[in-house]
C-alpha cells in the first residue's frame, strides 16, 4: 500500500480513490445517530479487552518477578524516567487534538502527522545524547547503552499517533483493542523467553518494550485506512497544534508527578529500593489503567462529539464519573486492605518490602481515580490552557511531597504522595468544574458515598489481614470485595445522585428482556 497518494493496485481492488478513503477514515457522520449506544458498547468492549490485558499483565509480572531481580526492574525504571521525561514532547499532544476537534480535514491531519514524526525522530536523538548524563546521575554504567536502545521506541510509537487518533475519533474500538492486546502479548512472550533462556537479564525488559512498540504501531497503521499527503497549508493546523502544546505543557508538569519519585529514589537509595517501589507502582497501574483505560478511551471522543450540547454532555460526564468511582472503589478496597496477600501471590518470596509501599499507594486511588476524570472534561471542551494551569498548581505540591518523604525511603515517598493527592482532591474539582455544564456539587454527590464505603471496608480488611497466612488473606480480600459491590449497588439503587444511571440500567434491562421474550411469544402464537 502506498504511503503517499494512490496506488494502481489499490484502485483495482476498490472503487474508492485514496482521497475518498482518507475522507471515510476521518468521517464521524455515522456516529451521530447512535452515539450513546456506541459509547456503551465501546465501554463493554474496553472492559472485556482490559480484563484480558490485566490477565496478561499479572501473568507476566508473576513470571518475570521470579526470573528477574528487583535490581533489573530498578534499572528499567531509570530508563523509563529518562524516556518519559523527553518523550512527552514527542507528539505534542497532536493525537489528542485529532480526537477532540469537531471538524478535521486531510491537510490538517497530514500536517499533524509530519510534525509528530519529525519531532519524534528529534526527541529520540536527544534521548541518546542524554544517556551519559543519566549514567552519571544514577551512577550506573549500564544506562549508557540501555537508554539509546530504548529510545528507538519513540519514533516507532509516534508514527502511528494520527492513526490512533482517527480510530479513537471514529470509535473503532475493536481495532484499538486488537492492537493493544497483540502488542502486549508479543512483548511479554519475548521478554519471558529471553529472561528464561538467556543471561541477558534486564535486556529482556528493554526488548519487550521495543517488540510491543513495533507490534502496536504496525497494527494501528494497518487497521486505519488513512494515509498522509503532502500538506498544502501548514498553518491550517495551528489551532490543533495550539491545543496540543497546552496538553504537552500539562504532560511536562505531570511528569514530575509521575516520574520524579522514581528519579529521587533511584538517586538517593539505589536500584534495589527503586525496584521495590517501581514494582509496587507497576502492579497498581494495572487496575488503575483498567479504570482509566476503558472508560477514558470511550468518554473523551464521546464527550468531544457532545461539546455543543451542554445537558447531554453533563449527563454523559456524570455517568462516566459514576462508573469510575464505582470500579475504583472496589479496587481500592481490595488492594489497600489485601496488599500483603496480593504481593505474596503475584511476586512471590523476596518482595516483602513491597507490601507496605503497595498498600499506601493503593490508598491514593481513593482520591486519584475520580480526579482522573477531569481530564475528559478539559480535553472534550478544548480547555487545554486551564488543564495546563491546574498542572502548574498541583505539580509543586506533589514534588514537595516526594522531597518530604525521601529521607524515609520508598515507603516514605509513597505515604507523602498519598497525603498530597488527598489534599489536592477538592481544589482539583473546584477548578475543573468552573464555568462548565457540570457543577462541583454534582461531582461530589456522585463521589463521596462510594468512596466512603471503599475507605471503611478497606480499613477493616487491612486490620483483618494483618498477620494472616496468604490463603486466609486472599479469602478475606475476596469477601471484602463482594461486600463493597453489594453495598455500592445498594447505594446506587437508593441515592438520588445515581438516578440517571438507574434509569439507563433499567432501560437496558427492559430492552434485553424484550429481546429475550419477544421471539418466544411470537412462536407460541
Amino acid at each position: 500500500m502506498a504511503l503517499f497518494g494512490r496506488s494502481r493496485r489499490e484502485d483495482a481492488a476498490t472503487p474508492y480513490s485514496r482521497a475518498e478513503r482518507n475522507a471515510r477514515a476521518m468521517s464521524t457522520e455515522h456516529l451521530e445517530s447512535n452515539l450513546g449506544g456506541r459509547a456503551i458498547r465501546g465501554g463493554g468492549l474496553f472492559v472485556a479487552a482490559h480484563i484480558m490485558r490485566m490477565a496478561i499483565q499479572f501473568g507476566s509480572m508473576a513470571v518475570l518477578g521470579r526470573l528477574l531481580s528487583p535490581d533489573d526492574f530498578g534499572l528499567m525504571a531509570m530508563c523509563w524516567s529518562v524516556l518519559i521525561f523527553v518523550g512527552m514532547f514527542a507528539d505534542l499532544g497532536l493525537g489528542t487534538a485529532t480526537i477532540q476537534k469537531k471538524e478535521i480535514d486531510q491537510n490538517t491531519v497530514s500536517v499533524l502527522f509530519f510534525v509528530s514524526v519529525g519531532i519524534g525522530v528529534l526527541i529520540a536523538l536527544v534521548v541518546c545524547a542524554l544517556a551519559p548524563v543519566a549514567t552519571a546521575f544514577f551512577h550506573d554504567n549500564r544506562l549508557l547503552l540501555a537508554i539509546p536502545v530504548m529510545a528507538l521506541s519513540i519514533p516507532i510509537n509516534i508514527f502511528s499517533v494520527q492513526h490512533y487518533g482517527l480510530l479513537n475519533r471514529t470509535m473503532r474500538w475493536m481495532d484499538l483493542q486488537i492492537a493493544a492486546i497483540a502488542s502486549q502479548l508479543a512483548g511479554v512472550v519475548v521478554a519471558i523467553l529471553i529472561a528464561r533462556f538467556t543471561p541477558l537479564a534486564y535486556w529482556a525488559l528493554i526488548i519487550q518494550a521495543l517488540v510491543a512498540a513495533i507490534t502496536y504501531s504496525s497494527i494501528l497503521v494497518a487497521r486505519c485506512d488513512w494515509r498522509p499527503s503532502f500538506p498544502e497549508n501548514w498553518r491550517a493546523a495551528w489551532s490543533s497544534i495550539h491545543l496540543g502544546l497546552n496538553l504537552t505543557g500539562f504532560t511536562f508538569l505531570n511528569y514530575f508527578h509521575r516520574q520524579l519519585d522514581n528519579i529521587l529514589i533511584g538517586w538517593r537509595w539505589g536500584s534495589a529500593e527503586l525496584g521495590h517501589y517501581a514494582r509496587a507502582y507497576a502492579l497498581l497501574l494495572v487496575p488503575i489503567n483498567f479504570v482509566n483505560g476503558p472508560i477514558g478511551n470511550v468518554m473523551e471522543p464521546a464527550l468531544s462529539r457532545l461539546q455543543d450540547k451542554p445537558e447531554q454532555w453533563r449527563r454523559a460526564y456524570l455517568d462516566g464519573l459514576i462508573a469510575v468511582v464505582l470500579i475504583g472503589g472496589a479496587i481500592t478496597t481490595t488492594l489497600f486492605g489485601g496488599a500483603a496477600p496480593v504481593i505474596e501471590v503475584v511476586y512471590g518470596p523476596g518482595w516483602e518490602k513491597t507490601i507496605s509501599i503497595f498498600g499506601v499507594l493503593a490508598l491514593s486511588m481513593l482520591f486519584g481515580t475520580p480526579m482522573s476524570s477531569v481530564g475528559w472534561l478539559y480535553i472534550s471542551l478544548g480547555r487545554g490552557a486551564q488543564m495546563f494551569r491546574w498542572a502548574m498548581i498541583a505539580t509543586p505540591v506533589y514534588v514537595a511531597s516526594f522531597l518530604i518523604g525521601l529521607p524515609f525511603g520508598a515507603t516514605g515517598v509513597a505515604t507523602a504522595y498519598t497525603i498530597a493527592v488527598g489534599l489536592m482532591f477538592l481544589p482539583c474539582f473546584i477548578l475543573a468544574t468552573r464555568n462548565t455544564p457540570v457543577s462541583l456539587g454534582d461531582a461530589l454527590n456522585v463521589i463521596w458515598p462510594l468512596s466512603a464505603c471503599a475507605a471503611i471496608l478497606g480499613a477493616i480488611l487491612r486490620w483483618q489481614t494483618t498477620g494472616t497466612d496468604t490463603l486466609h488473606g486472599l479469602l478475606l480480600t475476596f469477601t471484602a470485595g463482594c461486600a463493597y459491590l453489594a453495598t455500592a449497588t445498594l447505594l446506587v439503587l437508593i441515592l438520588p445522585a445515581y438516578s440517571s444511571v438507574r434509569a439507563r440500567a433499567l432501560g437496558m434491562l427492559s430492552a434485553l428482556m424484550r429481546r429475550i421474550f419477544r421471539p418466544s411469544a411470537s412462536r407460541s402464537t
